[in-house]
């Protein structure tokens, strides 16, 4: 006979997990109590409180169970224990990456590093590098989640991953309309899950705006520049760095022209293995499309058989692996999307959520002051001469809306120079790289800033900036299609 437990206490039995979601107006902690237990990858210490980002959901997953406890036990309360997980299926898939990444580096026990580094290399690649998994299906599959947790178990063994986002919708390391890709190590990763995105050096590269509808084009050339980049880095850095791979996040559009895009990024990417997560007719039709499917080997294969576990000649380019969608995945209406990206934007100026303070002991329940922000944006005031403001992109003109016998002559690629006014006023500007208007589309990002006022008769703007820095002049924005306001 089990002994009840007290009010927000809960049991997990064995690969079980606690599906909660924290409140956006109490401070809710979770504390590991007995056993084991991980949030997103990230081990729980025992006895010692985690809290948990406002407003955000976080399964507390075990593979050998645990006790935790969650305070207040009334912040919670659609709180449940699932006793079918997806985590062991994904720690499945992990265990197989942990095999390619040691048999990239030349690691693997009773196999020659020269014998390693030749079967690693040999799924079209020039150097032995570690796994490219890439991770697709429909919007609200838990993609963010299975990335962050591949990345936090790939960090845990000592490898440092690179983490790509291109869901510009979505900004989970840069502010929405960008993508973006940065190497995520233990440091990096933060108590509650996930990572700290201002602990890391970031790469990204305009979209200038979350519908990929309307910018198709820029949104492969930013692919094509941030592989490239990627790919670099791997090649250039140490044996362990190459050798721990990228894993890529992509959006939630996986039909017609997203499905295409889909495909762009795993050729893009030259990825190894693709993570279908709960659609089977993704995965039926990325079995038929792409052009090899083999699994990848076990470390059972790789200890047993060497090299030999890793075919090096024929079709095995690409593994594809069909994961379940996590029964704690929740379906979010539009509005609070747009809430997220306005989240995100805010999250760049002042830091991330803080969760509300404790109340004192013997405090009433009146509401609790707002945290205090971690950091402090700054504004500038800047004149119309020393910046210039463009928008990128745009999409293809179709051929049956021309004139028969007729081309386009608009570059889906092209930049026009827009002139400073009012209406720009909470727009969200992309700090370009380029040397000139004319390579902004193609130009990595040195940040971001948002138009808080624009005053035509002084011919003046402020801008606000996450930290004082030292613009170029003239400063080249790209105005992008979000627009967020502090109010």
């Amino acid at each position: 006979m089990s002994t009840a437990l007290p009010a927000g206490t809960w049991r997990i039995g064995e690969n079980g997990e606690l599906r909660l979601r924290a409140p956006d107006t109490v401070r809710t902690t979770v504390t590991l109590l007995e056993g084991s237990a991980e949030m997103l990858g990230v081990e729980l210490l025992q006895a010692r409180p985690v809290v948990l980002p406002p407003g955000q959901s976080r399964p507390v997953f075990t593979f050998h169970g645990a006790v935790v406890r969650v305070e207040p036990a009334s912040s919670c309360e659609d709180a449940y224990v699932a006793d079918e997980s997806t985590f062991p299926a994904l720690a499945a898939v992990n265990s197989r990456l942990e095999a390619r990444r040691a048999l990239a580096r030349g690691t693997v026990g009773g196999l020659p590093a020269d014998t390693a580094s030749a079967a690693a290399g040999s799924a079209d690649k020039a150097a032995p590098l570690g796994p490219v998994v890439v991770v697709a299906g429909p919007v609200n599959a838990g993609k963010s989640t299975a990335v962050a947790t591949l990345a936090a178990w790939a960090c845990r063994r000592g490898w440092s991953p690179t983490v790509v986002d291109l869901d510009p919708g979505q900004g989970d390391l840069c502010p929405p309309a960008s993508v973006s890709a940065a190497p995520v190590d233990r440091i990096g990763l933060a108590a509650s899950g996930g990572w700290e995105t201002h602990a890391l050096p970031i790469l990204s590269y305009p979209v200038g705006t979350t519908n990929l509808g309307e910018a198709a084009p820029l949104f492969k050339a930013a692919c094509a520049s941030l592989a490239a980049a990627v790919q670099a880095r791997a090649s250039a850095g140490a044996p362990a760095g190459s050798a721990s791979g990228a894993i890529v996040n992509t959006c939630g559009w996986v039909d017609k022209l997203g499905y295409t895009l889909l495909c762009h990024v795993i050729e893009t990417f030259n990825a190894d293995v693709v993570l279908v997560l709960g659609d089977d007719a993704l995965f039926a039709r990325l079995s038929r499309d792409l052009p090899a499917i083999a699994p990848p080997p076990t470390p059972e294969q790789v200890a047993a058989a060497g090299a030999a576990a890793v075919p090096v000649s024929g079709p095995t380019r690409v593994a594809l692996v069909k994961l379940p969608v996590s029964g704690g995945a929740r379906r979010r209406e539009p509005s609070e999307r747009q809430a997220a990206r306005a989240g995100r934007i805010r999250e760049y100026f002042y830091g991330p959520p803080v969760a509300p303070p404790a109340a004192p002991a013997g405090a009433s329940a009146a509401p609790p002051a707002a945290p205090e922000p971690l950091l402090s944006p700054l504004s500038t005031t800047l004149s119309f001469d020393s910046v210039r403001l463009v928008k990128v992109g745009g999409s293809e003109t179709a051929s049956h809306q021309l004139p028969v016998g007729a081309s386009s002559q608009l570059s889906a690629l092209r930049v026009t120079a827009l002139d400073p006014s009012p209406a720009l006023e909470g727009s969200l500007l992309a700090l370009s790289s380029a040397t000139s208007p004319a390579r902004a589309a193609t130009a990595s990002l040195l940040g971001f800033a948002v138009i808080t006022t624009v005053n035509t008769e002084k011919r003046e703007l402020v801008l606000q900036l996450p930290t004082a820095q030292h613009l170029p002049a003239p400063a080249l924005f790209i105005v992008t299609s979000e627009r967020y306001s502090d109010a």
